[in-house]
């Protein structure tokens, strides 16, 4: 019945006010997550010249060692940053099986997050389903 139908698609479509929550979530881990790109590249920055500074213009100089590590905080940390913001989209993009969470909690935040990717790493494809949820 046409009642009935209205009722499912209702149920599907994610309500204003976890719609602001969840936008509002990613949108306080990308701010975070650029922060942080601002600390480590000034971080760097300084280290790269003390570190230019310190050797002599002439002969062998050695690589700095904690440069390294500094720039492998970049990819790590936009691992982590994609990490945290792809459940928030699945939350948005496919609300009927979180209806009970709201992302803005950091309990329901945790949950959402095991919830998407228990179900993504125990799909048979690697591809997220309605019915894996």
């Amino acid at each position: 019945s046409p009642a009935s139908m209205s009722a499912i698609l209702e149920r599907k479509q994610i309500p204003p006010r976890k719609l602001a929550g969840a936008l509002s979530l990613i949108a306080l881990i990308c701010l975070s997550f650029w922060y942080l790109l601002h600390l480590k590249w000034a971080a760097l920055e300084t280290h790269l010249l003390a570190h230019a500074q310190s050797q002599p213009s002439k002969g062998k100089r050695r690589p700095p060692t904690a440069a390294i590590g500094l720039t492998l905080l970049f990819p790590l940390s936009a691992l982590v940053a994609i990490l945290l913001v792809l459940p928030l989209l699945v939350f948005i993009t496919d609300h009927a099986p979180y209806q009970n969470l709201t992302p803005i909690r950091p309990d329901h935040y945790w949950r959402l997050f095991y919830r998407v990717y228990a179900a993504w790493l125990g799909s048979a494809e690697g591809k997220l389903k309605e019915k894996d949820m």
